[in-house]
């Protein structure tokens, strides 16, 4: 027996001849798959385009008897009778026969999209016998050609997606053929030793993907420690939580700063399931402020009865998202094929319709497209469980639901960040580049009212920083030298500039028996807009 796969393709009543065809091969075949139809335009732009599937299975012929029985299915289904193209027949692979007159691999496998995509559907994790690829990574290298700008990653990395993506496929096989977005982003950022964010590439600062606020300037971390120092004051015997600490640049600062006046947390706790970002910043602690580094202890889960400030900054918009399409007054959800390609589904997630539900649409003409986070109420009630007392300050960007769901923005918001560059491909080798979406704030109020936590205060990063003491931070740094001068301001710019992130940008407070009015929402507190 041999495994063969057939590329099918017609523009002349296409899916009436590929039904035809498919019957009229299914007997030569077993264990049959056969991929979704995928369109391509025709050579001469005044024909129409072009469907076309890929059929695989096992057969007792041989390639000359297949050859012969292809040829016999297209001269039966009219081919060259009928005006344009009724059926055609390509034998893409005969197990893993390399036999360039036989033209085995088929060249177009590399060539066309059209062929490689549903080939890559039925049969991704299977090698190209020549370049010894799996066709899955083989999408990737064709995409990657349209993304010229983007830097080519190195051999290493691209061996390291290429068995993420393998592990995706199988994912997407087992589900039957697709699994939902936000099951792909999943896997994508947190795949077990292949995710992006638990493998073991550089991700921040200069070196990596991005720059996070506390990378930009110590007048960041200084002002978060200012309102920690409030709550530390507050409660006797508090600690500080940081989730998902980065390479630990925010932990140093407010250690730092809280040494400083003397009002340190009983420990810092950082929970962090990576254990290669753990080390990283372990490495980044003992750097720059060893003596405190014994005050850190790393967590795999979160604590019981903690009393004190939890800290995430830019967490929640790496969470999953689920995507999805209105259209004529119906939502769909976005799912992933396994030839990493999007297709539209009915709403089967009762979490998801409900969410839904509560977007206004009126303003919506024609189809929108953008995306719902459903992780942030689950996340939030395991927070609320192991907070006894005091304040969670969560950091992002993102909206309130008002201004994230307006008409303009009918694209959404997901965006992939890969070397300080951004791009909307969300298929270009996972597990290499970041993949976000903005925070819809009122969301996050609403899971924080059913979790049984209050609303403290909601402001956007240039107010709360300025209410943090901002300003009194940057005459402490003051310096003669006109280049340290320049440097300082610049910064500040960077932070508080409603162009910058002083505005996209946005700090909400959730607490716990924590009575006082929080320094950084102590004006301009927007929790009203929510």
């Amino acid at each position: 027996m041999a495994r063969v796969y057939l590329s099918l393709g017609s523009n002349d009543q296409p899916l009436m001849h590929l039904q035809a065809t498919l019957q009229m091969l299914q007997g030569y075949f077993s264990d049959l798959i056969i991929s979704s139809i995928f369109s391509s335009p025709a050579r001469d732009n005044d024909a129409p385009d072009f469907l076309n599937q890929v059929l695989g299975g096992d057969t007792r012929l041989t390639y000359t008897e297949l050859k012969a029985v292809c040829k016999q299915t297209e001269q039966d289904q009219g081919r060259g009778v009928t005006p344009h193209c009724s059926i055609d027949i390509d034998i893409l692979l005969y197990d893993d026969v390399i036999d360039a007159e036989k033209k085995l691999p088929h060249p177009d496998i590399l060539r066309y999209s059209y062929v490689l995509q549903p080939l890559a559907e039925v049969a991704g994790e299977r090698l190209h016998p020549q370049t010894q690829r799996c066709f899955a990574a083989e999408v990737l290298q064709l995409q990657s050609q349209q993304y010229p700008d983007l830097p080519s990653p190195s051999a290493g990395a691209a061996v390291h997606s290429t068995r993420l993506l393998q592990c995706i496929q199988q994912r997407i096989h087992q589900a039957e053929g697709s699994v939902s977005f936000a099951d792909y982003m999943q896997m994508a950022l947190y795949e077990p030793r292949l995710g992006y964010y638990v493998a073991g590439s550089e991700k921040f600062a200069e070196q990596g993907d991005f720059i996070t606020a506390p990378d930009i300037s110590p007048l960041f971390t200084q002002c978060v420690a200012r309102q920690c120092e409030q709550v530390l004051q507050s409660l006797p015997t508090a600690s500080i939580l940081e989730c998902g600490a980065g390479q630990g640049s925010l932990a140093a600062g407010i250690l730092n700063y809280l040494a400083t006046v003397d009002c340190l947390p009983e420990k810092y706790f950082i929970l962090e399931p990576s254990a290669d970002l753990q080390q990283r910043q372990q490495n980044y602690l003992q750097q720059h402020c060893p003596t405190l580094l014994a005050r850190c202890e790393w967590l795999a889960q979160l604590p019981t009865h903690f009393v004190g400030v939890i800290v995430a900054n830019e967490v929640l918009d790496a969470m999953p998202v689920h995507q999805f399409c209105w259209q004529a007054g119906q939502f769909q959800e976005y799912y992933v094929t396994g030839a990493l390609q999007y297709q539209l589904r009915p709403i089967i997630n009762s979490r998801l319709a409900e969410a839904l539900a509560t977007i206004d649409t009126s303003m919506w003409t024609g189809p929108y497209h953008s995306e719902i986070n459903l992780a942030i109420g689950p996340w939030l009630q395991d927070i609320s469980q192991a907070l006894q007392q005091g304040i969670i300050l969560l950091l992002d960007y993102g909206f309130p639901r008002h201004e994230y769901y307006v008409a303009q923005r009918s694209m959404g918001t997901l965006m992939c960040h890969y070397r300080h560059r951004s791009h909307d491909n969300v298929f270009w080798y996972p597990g290499l580049q970041d993949i976000t979406a903005h925070v819809d704030f009122t969301a996050v109020a609403e899971a924080a009212t059913a979790a049984d936590l209050e609303v403290l205060g909601f402001t956007n990063q240039a107010n709360f920083l300025l209410n943090c003491g901002l300003l009194e931070q940057v005459t402490l740094l003051a310096s003669d030298e006109p280049q340290q001068r320049l440097q300082l301001n610049q910064q500040v710019s960077k932070l508080i500039d409603p162009h910058e992130m002083g505005e996209i940008f946005k700090v909400i407070a959730l607490g716990r028996q924590f009575g006082e009015v929080l320094i950084g929402f102590s004006q301009q507190d927007k929790t009203h807009t929510l």
